[in-house]
């Protein structure tokens, strides 16, 4: 079934995780033996808010495994898009001063942005959640447009990769 795993959850620290089912939420860094995601099973991280952004973080000391119906998916977990009519997209620092007016982006500036916020982030080891868009008439604001997360996972042994990796941001395409 689902569950979360908290930062501070000790738990299953150096142990083998096996995700059956349902969508297993994994906050903060975490260190495991090994990480099985089989058919019909997600793993994820929380969705930012605007006080906290969140990525998966994970160490295997061994071997990751994702079935070709599993997924470990943080599409829509970044940071949030524009809450007030015409109100920007939270963007770099989960900040809305950094935000695009339209269109969210990852390393880069967004759709219609004004120019005031720096490009951020980087393509060849992202780390930071991707911007949210702006809240636009037609276009929900909040977690209905916000940017994809983080997924950082680094394995020891063999990654067997059948299903999918997924950090999209969500909205209008």
């Amino acid at each position: 079934g689902s569950r979360t795993i908290a930062a501070a959850d000790p738990e299953f620290e150096g142990r083998s995780v096996i995700v059956s089912g349902g969508t297993v939420t994994i906050d903060g860094p975490h260190s495991f033996r090994d990480l099985v995601v089989l058919d019909g099973a997600i793993v994820n991280h929380r969705e930012a808010t605007p006080g906290a952004e969140y990525a998966l973080d994970v160490e295997l000391t061994r071997d990751l495994f994702v079935a070709c119906d599993g997924a470990i998916d943080v599409s829509g977990q970044g940071y949030l898009g524009g809450t007030t009519p015409g109100g920007r997209g939270f963007g770099y620092g989960n900040s809305t001063a950094e935000g695009a007016s339209f269109g969210g982006s990852f390393a880069g500036r967004g759709g219609l942005f004004d120019f005031s916020g720096p490009v951020y982030g980087s393509p060849f080891d992202p780390r930071d959640p991707g911007a949210g868009g702006g809240d636009q008439p037609g276009i929900a604001g909040g977690q209905q447009n916000a940017g994809g997360g983080v997924v950082d996972i680094r394995a020891g042994g063999v990654v067997r990769m059948d299903g999918v990796v997924l950090a999209d941001g969500v909205g209008v395409d």
